[in-house]
């Protein structure tokens, strides 16, 4: 019974291993994820590092400290510890598509790819690295290579939403406004009360200079929660709508937010 109650949660049961075993590596690294997921990125940075002293040998030790570090903001920090993790294990999944991320967040595409490609060798079924490679391709305007990689994504991942979202951003890219319907309309079934589905759906008939239509998505969106005035001020694909009356009346009434 007294047992119990010290295992009722993930962050207890590491607590009591820790103080019981203040020599382990294992319990130090499970007590830095249970911090990180409640959010105590410091605390949890500190276990990590005390894993690391124990066991400087670990590859998940090293991954688990670049997240963390990375949550944190302290991006170079963070891609150290993951090419220190690969140096150890070269087919680390996690921490060959984080470095990736880390590349494309920093405009070094040549490398990203490597990585995401190194990765997808080591798990060709990880729907996040195909997302994570669109991403990439859209970034770099290679369009037919990222609507390929969405697609495999949600092959793997069906209810994958932002590869829904940015396949759908694709062909509107594209002017393939058709096939992005479909996936807008599956947004908002899977996410009904989200004003993301709908705002898109509004930029997609402005585009189509739809004026009507476009108006009443975007109606739906505020009504859900919308409240970007910046964008909606900048947004280039609601240009057609611009100069409605709706429109007017809309940035009239949040002018003290934008």
């Amino acid at each position: 019974w007294e047992r119990n109650a010290v295992w009722r949660d993930e962050l207890t049961l590491w607590q009591d291993c820790v103080t019981k075993s203040p020599g382990k590596a294992r319990p130090h690294n499970n007590l830095g994820l249970a911090l990180v997921a409640q959010d105590q990125l410091d605390e949890g940075i500190g276990h990590y590092y005390e894993a690391l002293r124990l066991d400087p040998g670990s590859d998940q030790y090293h991954y688990n400290l670049g997240v963390a570090l990375g949550e944190k903001g302290r991006i170079e920090e963070a891609i150290a510890w993951y090419r220190d993790a690969l140096q150890i294990n070269p087919h680390l999944v996690g921490a060959r598509n984080n470095l990736g991320n880390a590349m494309l967040a920093q405009g070094k595409f040549d490398e990203a790819i490597r990585h995401y490609s190194v990765a997808l060798q080591a798990d060709p079924y990880s729907s996040e690295v195909h997302y994570n490679l669109g991403n990439l391709y859209k970034a770099v305007d290679r369009l037919d290579e990222a609507a390929a990689e969405y697609k495999k994504a949600l092959s793997l991942h069906p209810g994958l939403t932002d590869a829904i979202n940015n396949l759908a951003v694709v062909y509107i890219m594209r002017e393939r406004y058709e096939e992005a319907l479909p996936l807008y309309t599956e947004m908002i079934a899977r996410h009904p009360d989200n004003y993301v589905g709908y705002y898109n759906m509004a930029c997609l008939y402005a585009r189509q200079n739809r004026v009507n239509e476009a108006i009443a998505w975007l109606t739906q969106a505020v009504r859900r929660g919308f409240n970007d005035w910046n964008l909606l001020k900048n947004d280039e694909d609601l240009e057609n709508i611009r100069d409605t009356s709706y429109f007017a009346g809309l940035m009239a009434g949040n002018k003290d937010e934008q």
